[in-house]
């Protein structure tokens, strides 16, 4: 298979992983303080359901799918880290879901994740000192109480930890808040834009995925992404492209890959299966065709450090 495009001009490092650089600041912080007026958790919410479908590409990460990634990634991020220290960050981390919008000048994101972290250490990290201007936002309940949030800001991204074991930070923090406030008071929403129900049903963590998990993502704006994958200006006119990534468990050093490709028009799907089959170079993998317009690839060999390379760059 090519080598992935991994390194494209002007590529760089995006917002999407400073959020596992948080993770090594409260893991390091260890100190606790008191919360002032976040209301306490009593409801489940799935961290996944407060993303927006606004969004052009999606990525679900579990810790478990590979954690030499997360390790990897924190140890990008953070100068000086031991690989030891980022190990024991990367192990409080369980689930994160991202969405981004890209144009060719800049990358927005929009993220939400499940951690294993304190949350009562904000008042220790998120000072002025170290870059962070605190503002709240409130919304009322059913009795029409007003709770607050805080929201805090550096150099234009947005957090907040607004319940027990999650944290959404980027593109329109405050409605991810106002989402997680409706979700735990059982409140209806006007005018939600709520995550298609396609994408969150594959990005979903399932019980499933605990046994065999793997790192996925859907594209509802597809032509981008298979740029960037294949480094060929691919012309398909596709619906979606979704899939899924594991670690092979015969060659640790590479991942294998399972592609769909749901196309607007059948007729073109015969000159796409040959493309892509040169763009993947598709000599040992599966290729079927479920439905006349969709097309499935699976196996795809990934070099696991060019794919390192992709999704620090995305």
């Amino acid at each position: 298979m090519k080598k992935l495009n991994a390194e494209g001009k002007g590529a760089k490092k995006a917002s999407f992983f400073l959020f596992v650089s948080f993770s090594l600041l409260w893991f390091c912080a260890g100190l606790f303080a008191s919360c002032k007026t976040a209301p306490v958790q009593s409801v489940y919410v799935d961290p996944l359901e407060l993303l927006d479908s606004e969004s052009s590409f999606f990525l679900s990460i579990p810790y478990s799918a590979d954690p030499l990634l997360m390790t990897t990634i924190i140890e990008s991020n953070i100068q000086d880290i031991t690989h030891e220290n980022a190990e024991n960050a990367a192990k409080r981390i369980d689930v994160v879901y991202a969405g981004f919008i890209k144009s060719r000048k800049s990358m927005e994101l929009q993220l939400s994740g499940k951690v294993d972290f304190p949350k009562l250490v904000q008042s220790k990290v998120f000072t002025r000192k170290n870059g962070w201007i605190e503002s709240s936002v409130e919304f009322k309940n059913k009795n029409e109480i007003s709770e607050k949030y805080s929201i805090w800001s550096n150099n234009g991204l947005d957090l907040s930890l607004p319940g027990e074991n999650l944290v959404v930070l980027g593109r329109d923090t405050k409605g991810m808040v106002e989402k997680y406030h409706a979700k735990v008071n059982d409140i209806t929403l006007e005018g939600e834009t709520a995550l298609i129900a396609p994408v969150k049903e594959y990005l979903s963590f399932t019980d499933e995925d605990r046994v065999e998990p793997k790192i996925k993502f859907y594209a509802t704006r597809p032509q981008s992404f298979l740029t960037m994958l294949t480094g060929a200006n691919l012309t398909l006119r596709l619906l979606y492209v979704r899939g899924s990534m594991k670690v092979d468990p015969k060659l640790k050093k590479q991942y294998l890959m399972d592609l769909e490709f749901e196309f607007k028009d059948s007729r073109t799907v015969p000159a796409a299966r040959g493309a892509l089959s040169v763009a993947f170079g598709l000599t040992d993998s599966d290729v079927t065709q479920e439905t006349p317009w969709h097309l499935t690839i699976s196996n795809i060999k990934i070099d696991r450090e060019q794919l390192y390379k992709l999704l620090l760059l995305i």
